[in-house]
């Protein structure tokens, strides 16, 4: 029997020619080859293609990386793959950084007891930059 795993579905893809000026919520998962200029919310998971960039805050349950984010990640499961780059914080519990990711800034494991004080902080801190 397979389990299926409702957070493993992508429902949006967002395409290479593709610019979005603002914040993007979703509740399911999302392939991103475009550009956001906005953070990315989701209960669901995020891909973001070798070609896709985000300046903005990124906050799913699992985040794999290919391209480029300007802004923190917060996500159960975050893989950086190789030639990605991110500018920013990363609040994980588990966390894969391949040969030649570019990472600068600051990780932080995600522990239950602080898992809602971290958002709280993660969205305020973002907003003071």
């Amino acid at each position: 029997m397979i389990k299926k795993e409702s957070n493993k579905h992508v429902e949006t893809m967002i395409g290479e020619d593709v610019i979005i000026s603002g914040e993007l919520k979703l509740s399911g998962g999302a392939i991103i080859s475009g550009m956001i200029k906005g953070d990315v919310i989701t209960s669901g998971i995020i891909r973001l293609t070798t070609n896709g960039v985000v300046e903005g805050n990124v906050i799913a349950s699992e985040a794999t990386v290919g391209g480029e984010i300007r802004g923190n990640v917060k996500a159960q499961k975050i893989i950086l793959r190789e030639n990605s780059k991110v500018d920013g914080d990363i609040i994980y519990k588990k966390l894969i950084i391949e040969e030649g990711a570019t990472f600068q800034g600051r990780c932080d494991l995600d522990t239950d007891a602080s898992s809602n004080d971290s958002i709280s902080n993660f969205q305020q801190k973002t907003k003071d930059d």
